[in-house]
């Protein structure tokens, strides 16, 4: 992965995965990176806090990639 991104998200009820997978991929990204322990199953931790959940990824996206700019015209 080099030195891009990594966001890692992790559902603390997640009975399918376990939590030292995404503690892994966290350690082993060397470049800018996040982990999160949301609340909820495997993947539910939208449905569960889907505002943390919101807030938390487009802070990282803008963080690393900018924030969304408006198209400049419509497609049609």
């Amino acid at each position: 992965m080099g030195n891009r991104p990594v966001m890692v998200i992790h559902g603390d009820k997640d009975f399918a995965m376990p939590a030292e997978h995404a503690q892994r991929l966290y350690d082993a990204a060397t470049g800018p990176r996040e982990i999160w322990f949301g609340p909820g199953p495997h993947s539910n931790i939208i449905t569960s806090d889907p505002r943390e959940y919101e807030q938390r990824v487009f802070r990282f996206l803008d963080a690393h990639l900018g924030p969304a700019k408006p198209p400049t015209s419509r497609p049609r």
